[in-house]
């Protein structure tokens, strides 16, 4: 399979499927070989940046080429390759456009862009330099982060649904959990506050140290981007001004909605395997949608409460599908297509634990302000972001020549983005956005029936709603949520090429079709929390320090398949700031799984996604181990939060 979209401005991402097979001889020589040979020879551990292994080589093996990309830095274009041996130790080596090895640091260095590149070009022309323009300034705060404890936890799914559960390797009743999650969540609720009163102080700081009036909302948003009516002036003056808390200037561009209709919860298996159970309908979990406006209140069923707007035909729609699927959810809506406020985080009841969009930025070139937001929002809130990949998978909005990009707002990291398939033949639409972002990272991640983006989009975030109402311990773990969406979208669905491989899932239909069925029931799951360093004690806390986390888990061969996801939460500052670098992504996390006998059965390692996927056939009943690789720590200020689910099912 081939991936390649070298028309994005400055980027180019390529994934082979090709692997090779051979004898592993000196780093030294990697390059010379790869140029004459299309082979790498390696031996031992690499003594140079140029390459690194995450374990130990003392003899000679067999090496695979599991991923490579290309990234044009500064005019030049190099090549990313990861390397692996039968054990699943893997090096890495970077080639220039000659073919030969670099070291890391020779890679040229990116300066950040403030002043966005289009805004740049109108700001010189005559009509630019007339009247106000209104741009978005994302900022970097600088707010005091709140100490996290060190959290384990694994909770096994029974075929009816029923949940076992351990925190910290010990087994605690879900009675006992509930209780230890309204603490936990009183205490976020209280840093939340303190968090909001400091940036409001420093948001009007920054108005008034540059003579800005703030919006009437400005205030009241949760996010960490202004958005301002300004002179040409003005602008040059901000991108000039050498604040260091401005990361970004860009255009202000409006979200629109990307269709609406009915929800097919048949295809979905949410009828009848959700609706039929009184746990899975969605009770007591908060759902919030933002959209271009909000039903009145006789024109959804049951509890549900409009923030603000007034109601237009796409927000209705949305709202139908919500509570459709999950109808005894607590549903928010307000208009304008923005995250919830600090009122709406710290004061509705049931409290938000879902939000979903059902608009984008179309023809958005690059990670922009608005995918920096989201992402900061679902790694500070802990609460997932499902958002739609929009509906322009044959066309360019632009008209930049650029064909299927997912819309602005769909592009991030942490959210969750919903692509759409035709339930009459279980293949997916043309019109699905599927083009990754300059920043490599796949989306969409799954794919849901109907005949727009906006329709499955709400549809799959009530799928979770119904699933979080039973299974309580999915609350504030978007990256367990998002894992355990991608393990059970298991429906096969038409329209890509090439299945999941070792790197990335397929262009168009993501993991899957989602499926209640093979998501909620019978399965295991894990998460992790805790500081950045924390990796290094659950390194040694299995046992052994040798750089991976090791978890096990006894699989039966009556399973047809098993698939195992694992999600991480990104920080948005950081990937924004760094969107221009060779790796954008803060954490990079690798997956390699092995079988009773100790042989690598399934592996993951992409370079650009904060998710990993492995897929395989269980032939042997016995205890199969899981080890977790940190490739890279590039953002230190990044916090553990990780979520792995496990799901065995039968084609």
């Amino acid at each position: 399979m081939q991936k390649h979209t070298s028309h994005h401005a400055g980027w180019k991402y390529t994934v082979s499927a090709l692997a090779l097979g051979v004898a592993m001889a000196p780093v030294a020589q990697a390059a010379s070989v790869l140029q004459s040979t299309g082979k790498l020879e390696l031996t031992g551990t690499p003594a140079s940046r140029m390459a690194r292994t995450t374990g130990q080589t003392n003899r000679t093996q067999a090496a695979e080429l599991i991923a490579t990309k290309t990234k044009e830095l500064a005019g030049r274009e190099y090549t990313f390759q990861k390397w692996s041996d039968a054990k699943g130790n893997v090096t890495s080596v970077i080639l220039d456009e000659k073919g030969n090895a670099v070291l890391e640091s020779a890679l040229p260095e990116i300066a950040q862009i403030i002043l966005e590149p289009e805004l740049e070009e109108l700001l010189r022309t005559r009509s630019g330099r007339r009247g106000l323009h209104k741009v978005n300034v994302a900022l970097e705060l600088g707010l005091t982060e709140p100490t996290e404890k060190m959290q384990t936890g694994t909770v096994e799914t029974s075929e009816s649904g029923e949940s076992q559960l351990q925190i910290n390797g010990r087994k605690i009743s879900e009675n006992d959990f509930a209780r230890v999650q309204v603490a936990e969540q009183a205490v976020r609720r209280a840093q939340l506050i303190e968090r909001f009163a400091e940036r409001n102080a420093f948001v009007e700081a920054f108005a008034k140290r540059h003579n800005l009036e703030l919006a009437k909302d400005a205030l009241e948003s949760s996010g960490k981007v202004l958005i301002f009516q300004l002179k040409a002036e003005q602008i040059e003056d901000l991108a000039h001004s050498g604040d260091s808390s401005i990361r970004g200037i860009e255009l202000y561009r409006e979200t629109t909605p990307d269709g609406a209709g009915a929800a097919n919860m048949t295809d979905s298996g949410i009828d009848p395997w959700a609706l039929s159970y009184s746990l899975t309908r969605g009770d007591e979990v908060g759902v919030y949608f933002t959209d271009e406006g909000c039903p009145d209140a006789d024109e959804i069923d049951g509890s549900y409460t409009r923030l603000s707007g007034t109601s237009a035909p796409h927000g209705v729609e949305v709202g139908e599908i919500i509570r459709d699927v999950s109808p005894e959810s607590s549903m928010y809506c307000r208009d304008g297509w923005v995250p919830p406020t600090l009122e709406d985080l710290t004061t509705l009841s049931p409290p938000i634990e879902v939000v979903t969009r059902s608009g984008t930025i179309k023809g958005q070139l690059s990670y922009g302000t608005s995918d920096r937001d989201f992402d900061d929002f679902v790694y500070d809130e802990l609460i997932p972001w499902f958002n739609s990949a929009g509906n322009q998978g044959a066309s360019d909005p632009a008209g930049s020549g650029v064909i299927g990009l997912v819309g602005g707002g769909g592009q991030g990291l942490n959210v969750i983005t919903v692509g759409n398939y035709f339930e009459d033949t279980d293949t997916v639409s043309a019109d699905s956005s599927w083009l990754d972002p300059s920043t490599g990272n796949n989306k969409p991640e799954i794919v849901a029936p109907g005949a727009w983006t906006s329709w499955t989009t709400p549809h799959a975030a009530a799928f979770s709603v119904d699933s979080m109402s039973q299974s309580a311990f999915q609350k504030n773990k978007p990256h367990l949520v998002k894992a355990k969406q991608i393990a059970g979208a298991t429906d096969p669905i038409a329209g890509d090429a090439t299945g999941i491989t070792m790197w990335e899932i397929p262009d168009k239909t993501g993991a899957g079709g989602i499926d209640f069925l093979s998501s909620h029931y019978n399965g295991h799951n894990y998460w992790m929390h805790g500081s950045n360093s924390s990796f290094s004690t659950l390194d040694a806390g299995d046992g052994l320090t040798d750089g991976y986390i090791t978890r096990q888990l006894y699989i039966s061969s009556s399973y047809d398949a098993v698939r195992i996801a694992m999600s991480w939460l990104t920080r948005g500052t950081y990937v924004y700031d760094n969107r221009d670098d060779a790796h954008p992504i803060g954490i990079d996390l690798d997956l390699n799984v092995y079988d009773p006998a100790g042989d690598l059965v399934g592996r993951s390692w992409s370079w650009d996604n904060g998710s990993e996927i492995v897929n395989f056939e269980p032939t042997t009943s016995g205890t199969y181990t899981f080890k977790i690789n940190r490739y890279a720590n590039r953002d230190s200020s990044n916090k553990i939060r990780l979520g792995v689910a496990v799901n065995f099912y039968n084609y």
